[in-house]
């Protein structure tokens, strides 16, 4: 690679001390060297997660620490470190999570010179808390369709753990991202890229995920103040946000007539129904 253009990652944390520092320790062993890092501290109470950042600051010079006055939540915070960057790409980092020392190096190396025809570029990810080992690439998230209401169609019918969430998105489609407190935002963030780009997964290089809040229904549920969250109800809280968000989002709304958003949402919110309404039965076989 002979130019290397900088890449921010951000990490937003919040009291996890321990494995921030190997989240941290991922980042700085990686091959590409030309990196912004900002850390978020989103007012930490357990008296450690400041003082891990400070011992890699005196290391490190390409650390930015910020550390919040008070809490103001993970969306704000995942939003924070994104409006403080200023490199050419950006991927966020969760404070439980780590990549492998080359996945940097690897998906600059595929995205660069595509002329913006990829928004978001991935590998495969691991889940590796609570003895789960799930590999990412059962969502089929390799989209690179060239008609981007496909892209989003193909998206909705295949995405779990949309792990591209967390992948290299150029700068000029990663300022555009608000990021909003509600259910599966990062699956309309993705969709929203989508409609930018294609998506590629790079099949032999690995981000490691603890899954958090997301790991079941009832805890996903609680985070968003659904107090029953279940397999019945899910597919319609998704269906109804997705078709919500290509109706009402800024994004789609400078893009797509008001016709066009109309017949599109009900076609996505016919295609999560569909999709669930066929796993539902096959459970019951």
């Amino acid at each position: 690679m002979s130019k290397q253009p900088v890449v921010s990652i951000g990490i937003p944390t919040y009291n996890r001390h321990a494995s921030l520092k190997k989240t941290i320790e991922s980042v700085l062993s990686q091959t590409y060297k030309n990196l912004e890092i900002l850390i978020s501290d989103n007012c930490s109470t357990d008296n450690k997660t400041e003082k891990v950042v400070k011992d890699f600051l005196k290391k490190d010079r390409r650390i930015h620490y910020y550390r919040q006055e008070k809490n103001q939540g993970a969306t704000r915070n995942f939003q924070f470190v994104l409006d403080k960057s200023s490199g050419d790409y950006f991927m966020w980092l969760a404070d439980d999570d780590w990549i492998d020392n080359d996945w940097i190096f690897r998906c600059v190396d595929f995205i660069q010179n595509k002329d913006f025809e990829f928004s978001i570029v991935s590998g495969i990810t691991r889940f590796d808390d609570d003895a789960v080992n799930t590999r990412s690439d059962i969502e089929d998230l390799d989209i690179i369709l060239d008609n981007k209401y496909k892209r989003i169609i193909k998206f909705y019918k295949n995405v779990q753990f949309c792990n591209i969430y967390y992948g290299l998105i150029p700068m000029k489609y990663a300022k555009e991202i608000k990021c909003e407190h509600q259910l599966a935002d990062d699956w309309l963030i993705s969709a929203r890229m989508l409609f930018s780009g294609k998506s590629k997964i790079i099949n032999d290089v690995y981000s490691h995920r603890a899954q958090g809040v997301s790991k079941d229904l009832v805890s996903l549920g609680k985070y968003h103040g659904i107090k029953k969250l279940t397999d019945t109800n899910f597919p319609f809280y998704i269906a109804y946000g997705a078709s919500r968000d290509i109706l009402k989002n800024p994004f789609y709304k400078k893009r797509i007539s008001f016709l066009k958003r109309l017949i599109f949402a009900v076609v996505i919110y016919c295609v999560i129904i569909c999709r669930y309404s066929v796993i539902f039965i096959k459970k019951r076989i």
